[in-house]
């Protein structure tokens, strides 16, 4: 359902959650795949920060990002 030149912009504080579908998505071997971590929404332009996100950095958890771009087939 992704455009071909779709991406996709994962973030959790969820450790677990996050490395569960870092592998989803390696193994599916669909996108190309950045990891960022710990990501920090204050840095970059194109994702603003959260609730979520600012509620838990403010309690010291880390946000981790996944960028997955659809592989041109």
């Amino acid at each position: 359902m992704l455009k071909d030149d779709g991406t996709i912009y994962f973030r959790s504080d969820n450790v677990d959650l996050f490395n569960d579908s870092v592998n989803y998505f390696k193994d599916s071997n669909l996108y190309d795949i950045e990891i960022i971590s710990p990501f920090y929404s204050e840095k970059v332009s194109y994702l603003p920060a959260t609730e979520y996100e600012t509620k838990f950095r403010n309690k010291g958890v880390n946000i981790n990002l996944l960028i997955a771009k659809k592989k041109k087939r």
